[in-house]
């Protein structure tokens, strides 16, 4: 196979290459921006997996019996167990308990909760019962603005990958397409000619003679002036 048709072949392989990248890239990004939501959701999933559950819990009270109802969340994974601390010496793993006091006073309950991966969160609030009173409340852990920013800054860090492999991607096309081009062309017609050291020699050394000149013809001559 001679230069100018390997070339050629290469040069189509290159051009195809890279109609197909820039074609898939499109592709997908009008999709992912037709539809984010799935993307994005994956991509939360994956950045949130090792994230420990967040606990939390609400009361209510009948007298001196509590009626606790869990609110915690799982993040990473799926929450397992729980374990309940009322505070005067007993203990439970219900969901949502139901605990009677023996008597009127103050209690700090705690809430231990146990996801799939063995992760831990923790919620607790004091609480006061008294007979023939009727009180609510939640956890104090986890209440006002989470200020995680790490939860924040990972979307933003995932759009703006996302984007940037995008354009990475869009540039090695276009420069396949553009390399492919460029090899299969047109190319303007060239004459090779093929001089010996001794006719270049020649030809440099050569005495430029300028072509000889005639003479220039003498002007006519005027008539005489005729006779008075």
């Amino acid at each position: 196979m001679d230069r100018e048709k390997s070339s050629l072949y290469l040069g189509l392989g290159l051009l195809v290459a890279g109609i197909v990248v820039v074609a898939l890239v499109l592709a997908s990004a009008l999709g992912l921006a037709a539809n984010p939501g799935p993307f994005m959701g994956r991509q939360m999933e994956a950045a949130s997996a090792g994230a420990p559950p967040v606990a939390f819990f609400t009361w209510n009270s009948e007298g001196t019996t509590v009626h606790f109802r869990d609110a915690s969340v799982g993040r990473g994974a799926l929450l397992a167990s729980h374990h309940w601390e009322f505070g005067d010496g007993t203990q439970s793993s219900e969901p949502n308990p139901d605990h009677p006091y023996a008597g009127n006073g103050s209690y700090m309950v705690l809430l231990r909760v146990t996801d799939e991966d063995g992760l831990e969160g923790i919620a607790g609030t004091q609480l006061n019962v008294e007979p023939g009173v009727n009180n609510q409340g939640a956890s104090e852990t986890n209440q006002g603005i989470d200020l995680d920013l790490g939860q924040v800054l990972v979307p933003v860090a995932i759009a703006v990958l996302t984007f940037g492999l995008y354009v990475v991607a869009f540039l090695c096309g276009g420069s396949l397409v553009k390399a492919g081009w460029n090899l299969i062309r047109p190319r303007p017609e060239t004459i090779r000619i093929r001089l010996r050291p001794k006719q270049f020699e020649q030809g440099a050394t050569a005495e430029v003679v300028p072509p000889a000149v005639s003479p220039a013809a003498p002007p006519p001559l005027a008539p005489p002036p005729p006779d008075a």
